[in-house]
């Protein structure tokens, strides 16, 4: 994968997945479908994906890693408030994570770390990872009662 055209396939999978969140509060975020995670949930395993892409970068993680692993993948549905981190810390998270990658990424970057290609297949397969769990969004944004963001 050409490593140039990662800043905006992440600047773009950004502006979606933030359209999607748009006016969703922290009780909203926990409302807990028939089937799958809550929004808190997904959005906090973006951030652990976030954390992954960050650590590639050479770059200090978005958010405490002890806090990310809570949303690991295969981590189990939140089952209570308690268990959840705020929903705007999730997306300052998702923010601060959002400037980093565009800072390491950007062609003139002075802290762009030399990827390897396994690096670079890292980097596109959490890409594709992300762009799943955004659409999640959009669908868990509406099953929360939101109207949808992107037309």
């Amino acid at each position: 994968m050409d490593t140039a055209s990662f800043p905006r396939l992440f600047a773009n999978s950004q502006k979606a997945l933030m359209k999607n969140l748009e006016g969703i509060t922290h009780d909203e975020s926990l409302i807990q479908p028939i089937a799958g995670n809550c929004l808190n949930w997904v959005v906090g395993h973006l951030v652990w994906g976030r954390n992954k892409i960050l650590e590639i970068l050479k770059e200090p993680p978005a958010i405490a890693k002890e806090t990310a692993e809570r949303y690991k993948r295969g981590s189990d549905p939140m089952q209570s408030a308690g268990e959840a981190t705020p929903f705007a810390d999730l997306l300052s998270a998702l923010e601060r994570s959002q400037k980093q990658v565009q800072e390491a990424l950007a062609p003139d970057s002075q802290k762009a770390p030399a990827l390897t290609p396994e690096d670079s297949e890292n980097l596109g397969t959490l890409f594709f990872h992300e762009g799943y769990h955004v659409g999640q969004t959009g669908i868990l944004r509406r099953l929360i009662g939101k109207e949808g963001a992107i037309r």
